[in-house]
């Protein structure tokens, strides 16, 4: 899993991300692979590459910001999510074999 660097202030701009110098952001890096940038802290959800743990995560993260329990729209996603999340652990346990 990739760490989450602050930069208070940008030195330079990065017009791709859509930030300018000067401004805050979050820099992670994966072992193979190029740099992320965000101006907001990422997710944890972010910080991997797996597809299984990034969809577990990203259960958790939509679960944590229901705000009222009679929304239930996202719990209707987090269920399709958890239903591919599935079908992906099924999909390695068989090609583990």
């Amino acid at each position: 899993m990739a760490r989450a660097n602050f930069v208070k202030a940008a030195a330079k701009d990065y017009p791709e991300q859509g930030i300018k110098k000067g401004d805050s952001y979050y820099w992670w890096k994966f072992r193979h692979g190029g740099k992320r940038y965000s101006k907001t802290m990422p997710k944890q959800s972010q910080l991997t590459q797996s597809e299984f743990l990034s969809g577990v995560w990203s259960v958790e993260e939509t679960l944590a910001e229901l705000s009222m329990p009679t929304d239930l729209s996202p719990a209707d996603d987090s269920q399709e999510e958890r239903e591919r999340i599935e079908e992906a652990e099924q999909t390695a346990r068989e090609d583990w074999k």
